[in-house]
């Protein structure tokens, strides 16, 4: 007699976890509860939220500065994100075909809260041209943030 060979057992598919970053300095407080905590210094956000005393009062200086590094290397690939809040753009275009835009505003820095002054004006030149003949507008753009004090 000639024996079957036996069905494959049925592949488990794995669940694909979602990745997302540990925090591996978290405060005590936070750690406790299971909850990403913010690194801020001296008490971290979900501390101050709560109103607890935070943790990270009670670390050594050594660790302390060593998450304040980390924070500041954070904190500058960050930057190009910061938040801005601007007034519309104002556009006034002369019969020449040229035209300008401004924008003021304030850039509010989302690691330190503290505002920056933004402006940021486009020129654009509309040139004439013959028919068939298609030629793309020119514009430059300027844009300058000041550090608020």
């Amino acid at each position: 007699m000639t024996e079957l060979p036996k069905p494959a057992a049925p592949k488990r598919e794995r669940k694909t976890r979602r990745t997302h970053k540990n925090s591996r300095d978290g405060c005590p407080n936070c750690r406790s509860k299971r909850i990403k905590c913010t690194e801020e210094l001296p008490s971290c956000g979900n501390c101050l939220k709560k109103g607890y005393r935070c943790g990270y009062l009670e670390f050594p200086p050594e660790k302390l500065e060593i998450i304040r590094k980390k924070n500041e290397i954070k904190h500058a690939k960050t930057e190009d994100s910061d938040f801005m809040t601007s007034t519309p753009l104002q556009t006034n275009l002369s019969e020449g075909g040229v035209g300008l835009a401004k924008s003021e505003g304030s850039i509010v820095d989302t690691w330190t809260g503290q505002p920056k002054k933004h402006r940021a004006s486009i020129t654009i030149r509309r040139r004439k041209s013959s028919p068939g003949l298609s030629v793309p507008n020119m514009s430059s753009l300027r844009s300058d943030t000041y550090q608020k004090h």
